[in-house]
């Protein structure tokens, strides 16, 4: 399964139009720091795997979570950081 590729395709039917893709970083939810450098455990509901970061030619930054819901095992591109959700196709 390629995860870019997948939450590429998010993010273009998202924001279609959206300025060139110049760096595309894949991160996995799960431990996260705060201001301090102290770990916090982050804990969620469904099976989100992880988040794309886009870096845009404008200078802009985008956001897409990948993962699956429920008892479907498909992983798909899920909105994430903006209102609405991913278009259907």
């Amino acid at each position: 399964m390629d995860f870019l590729a997948t939450a590429r395709a998010g993010l273009d039917l998202r924001d279609p139009g959206h300025p060139a893709v110049v760096n595309a970083t894949l991160h996995a939810e799960g431990k996260t720091f705060d201001s301090n450098g102290n770990r916090v455990l982050f804990t969620g509901s469904g099976a989100l795997y992880g988040v794309v970061r886009f870096e845009l030619a404008d200078g802009s930054v985008q956001a897409i979570g990948i993962g699956a819901a429920g008892p479907d095992p498909t992983v798909r591109a899920f909105n994430y950081g903006v209102a609405g959700d991913i278009p259907a196709r």
